[in-house]
C-alpha cells in the first residue's frame, strides 16, 4: 500500500524538480512526459528489460552470523535497487517450484519478472529483470491509481504455467493472467469475488489471495483483507467456490500487526505474512501457520508463529509479499519481499529467504 502523491509532487518527480519550483510550463512538460511514458508502456505490454542491482545482505544487524529466527533458518537476502522510476512498491510474490524465477506486482500497476541465483544454497543474486504494465481487458494499462493498486499475486494451479491471479485492493477484484517466459502475457480474465469483500475500509481491503489445490478446501479461492476488521477487531477473510456464496471467517489479530500476504502449502495449510508499520512504530514482521482443518465458515482462527523479527535488530522493512516453495530435501522455503512505498530515502526493497526444516513441519 502506498499513499497517493499530490499531482504537483508527482509531476515534479517525473522531471526531477522540487514541487516548490514547479511552474505551469513545467507541469505541461511533465504531463507530456507522463503521457509518452504511459503510451510506451502500453506498446511494450510484454515487458522490457531494466537494470536492477542486487546486494547480498544478512538479516540480523546486531549479530550478522545469526541464522536461526524462531523455527526458520535464514537462507540469504538481497537489497534491490534500480534507477527506473517504475521500480518499487512490490506487494505480492510468486516463485517457480525450484525458486529460480520470480514474479512480483506493484501497487502502481506494474509487474516485474527476474531470475534468481544461489551459491552454497543461499540466495546471492537477481538478474535478467523485466518490467511491464498490468493491463486490463482492453489491453491497456490501468490509468487511475484506484484501479492500479495490485496487492497480491498467486498461482492459479500447481505452478505458474496455469496462470497467476492478481488481486487489487482499492477496487477489490481478481484478474487471471497468463504467464510466458518473460512475465505476464495477454489480457486478463476477471474472477468473481464476494460482494462483502468490496465493502471494507478504504485502502484496507483485499491484500492476500490464493486458490487451494488440495486439502479440505480444494478448489476454493481464499482472500484476506489487510485491516478490514470484524466486530471483535480480527481480520476478515473469505473462501468461496465459483458461483457459490462465500464463507466468511476471521484471522485472530496479533497486537498491532496487519496481514499482508498468504501462501498456500501442501495439504491446504496457509502461511500468512504479517507486518507492523506506522508512525512511531519500528517495522516488524512475522510468519504464522494456519491449519487447513481450522479454516471454516464463521471460525476465528489462530496459528503457530514460525518466525517474528523487528527493526533495528533485524533488517525488516515494509514486508508485503510471501511465497513458499519446497526443496528436494523436504524443507519449505519462504520468500519475502518488501514494498518501499516509492520512498527511497527512508525505505528499501529487500528480498529474503528462510527455510523451515522438514523435520520441524
Amino acid at each position: 500500500m502506498m499513499p497517493e502523491r499530490p499531482p504537483a509532487e508527482l509531476a515534479a518527480a517525473l522531471l526531477n524538480r522540487s514541487p516548490e519550483k514547479f511552474t505551469v510550463g513545467r507541469c505541461l512538460s511533465a504531463g507530456l512526459l507522463a503521457l509518452v511514458w504511459c503510451c510506451a508502456s502500453e506498446a511494450q505490454a510484454g515487458g522490457d528489460p531494466i537494470s536492477v542491482t542486487a546486494k547480498p545482505v544478512e538479516f540480523s544487524i546486531l549479530d550478522p552470523e545469526r541464522r536461526t529466527f524462531g523455527e526458520l533458518r535464514y537462507l540469504g537476502g538481497l537489497i534491490l535497487e534500480s534507477r527506473d522510476k517504475r521500480f518499487g512498491g512490490f506487494s505480492g510474490l510468486v516463485l517457480t517450484r525450484q525458486g529460480r524465477r520470480l514474479l512480483t506486482v506493484s501497487d502502481q500497476g506494474w509487474w516485474m519478472s527476474a531470475e534468481l541465483s544461489y551459491a552454497g544454497g543461499r540466495l546471492n543474486n537477481l538478474s535478467k529483470a523485466r518490467f511491464g504494465p498490468l493491463i486490463n481487458k482492453q489491453g491497456k494499462r490501468w490509468r487511475r491509481k484506484k484501479f492500479q493498486d495490485a496487492e497480491a499475486i498467486a498461482t492459479f494451479g500447481a505452478d505458474e504455467s496455469a496462470g497467476v491471479l492478481v488481486g487489487y485492493e482499492r477496487r477489490p477484484r481478481m484478474q487471471l493472467y497468463k504467464v510466458d517466459a518473460q512475465g505476464l502475457a495477454g489480457r486478463p480474465r476477471a474472477i468473481a469475488v464476494p460482494k462483502p469483500m468490496k465493502k471494507g475500509r478504504n485502502n484496507k481491503e483485499l491484500e492476500s489471495i490464493g486458490r487451494f489445490g488440495a486439502g479440505p478446501n480444494a478448489g476454493k479461492y481464499i482472500a484476506l483483507s489487510e485491516a478490514n476488521l470484524d466486530k471483535n477487531g480480527n481480520v476478515k477473510g473469505w473462501m468461496w467456490r465459483p458461483g457459490r456464496k462465500a464463507e466468511r471467517f476471521s484471522i485472530l489479530r496479533r497486537r498491532d500487526y496487519s496481514v499482508t500476504d498468504l501462501a498456500i502449502l501442501r495439504g491446504g495449510d496457509v502461511a500468512i505474512l504479517e507486518r507492523r508499520l506506522g508512525f512511531l512504530k519500528l517495522p516488524g514482521t512475522a510468519i504464522r501457520l494456519i491449519k487447513a482443518s481450522t479454516l471454516k465458515k464463521g471460525a476465528t482462527v489462530d496459528g503457530r508463529v514460525l518466525m517474528e523479527a523487528a527493526a533495528p535488530a533485524q533488517l525488516v522493512d515494509n514486508m508485503e509479499g510471501l511465497n513458499a516453495h519446497r526443496l528436494s530435501n523436504g524443507d519449505l522455503v519462504f520468500s519475502l519481499i518488501s514494498d518501499d512505498n516509492y520512498n527511497r530515502d527512508l525505505q528499501r526493497t529487500v528480498l529474503f529467504q528462510f527455510a523451515w526444516p522438514a523435520a520441524a513441519q
